[in-house]
């Protein structure tokens, strides 16, 4: 066998900087959920009195579900922080069909599985954000309307979703590996990456048409998920249609329709983080393993961006809602006279 191509390789030192600037992040994400989950239980929702015949209009049951949607957001967001920057804690390398990882999950189950429960979180997640969307969004509606939609609708757009984010890449992550046939691959590969064996549990998948054809789903699942999140969100279709149908509405006067509007525009701006901190590290991922069309450390870094999301996700949640903006200062200014 001749040469091996050793220009897929991670120097340590780069692999130790990236999982530390990974922790610092991770630091910071911490210190700003305690702030965000302490305003989401005890804070009063943004414009429930100011607005109250709307909130009577659609239904106390409707906001509670709307709350719950946001609180569970937030869940959902604090747990895929700390799976991704503790539990799992991959290099993940689509050059070769493969990655490591050194998290504490991954020493328990491998690599593949840990990556399928974080693509299961991170499906979660969006069906969470779709049913905040949802629900928002029906709320508005009247009765009679054609997009008033029944239960059994609405369940059966989760699955829908659920199955086109999660089974491809579950797939994709949980297909059967044995460490001696990734010891058989790697030392197959035309790249010298026997490197690969020295740092922490690893997986190779096979270069070869069916595992192609998986990478592809996975690839195209991700791509369905960016260009529906794009539509949904950056689109801006469902809100769009709940500003229409605000704006047909006469029984509200001009200045309730202004704080809905605004409200509106803030759900909007906590729910846009998703689609540019997880969907497009992730496929970039899928793409670099299917086609090979970005430099190999830039698709390696790529999904270290995850660990902005919940920073920028925080930060938007407590700066856009006033009421939240208020609760820091006043904490602030409590804390400052109390250290005096």
């Amino acid at each position: 066998m001749g040469l091996k191509d050793p220009s897929i390789f991670i120097p340590l030192a780069t692999e130790d900087l990236l999982f530390l600037i990974q922790r610092v992040l991770f630091g910071i994400s911490c210190f700003l959920h305690v702030p965000a989950i302490s305003c989401l239980l005890w804070q009063t929702p943004p414009h429930q009195n100011m607005i109250k015949p709307y909130l009577v209009t659609c239904q106390v049951r409707r906001m509670l579900l709307l709350i719950c949607s946001r609180f569970l957001v937030q869940i959902c967001v604090v747990v895929c922080d700390m799976y991704f920057s503790v539990f799992f804690e991959p290099i993940l390398i689509g050059d070769i069909f493969g990655g490591y990882c050194r998290g504490i999950f991954c020493s328990a189950v491998g690599t593949a599985r840990a990556m399928a429960a974080y693509i299961i979180l991170d499906a979660i997640l969006v069906l969470v954000i779709l049913a905040c969307i949802l629900e928002r969004h029906q709320a508005m509606m009247p009765s009679g309307n054609f997009f008033k939609l029944q239960r059994r609708t609405k369940i059966a757009i989760f699955v829908v979703v659920f199955l086109v984010c999660g089974t491809p890449t579950t797939v994709f992550t949980t297909y059967p590996f044995s460490v001696l046939e990734s010891d058989k691959l790697i030392n197959e590969s035309i790249f010298d990456i026997a490197w690969i064996r020295e740092r922490s549990p690893y997986v190779i998948l096979p270069d070869n048409i069916f595992m192609h054809t998986i990478i592809w789903l996975a690839a195209t699942a991700m791509h369905r998920k960016l260009i529906i999140s794009i539509a949904l969100i950056v689109g801006n279709a469902p809100f769009y249609h709940m500003f229409y149908v605000l704006n047909q509405e006469v029984h509200r006067s001009k200045r309730t329709k202004s704080l809905i509007q605004l409200s509106l525009k803030r759900l909007y701006a906590q729910i846009s983080v998703p689609i540019f901190l997880l969907g497009i590290p992730l496929n970039i991922f899928f793409l670099q393993a299917g086609a090979r069309c970005f430099p190999f450390m830039f698709a390696t870094v790529a999904p270290f961006t995850i660990c902005f999301h919940p920073i920028f996700h925080n930060l938007i949640l407590l700066l856009v809602i006033p009421t939240y903006r208020r609760a820091i200062v006043d904490s602030v200014r409590v804390w400052k006279w109390g250290s005096k």
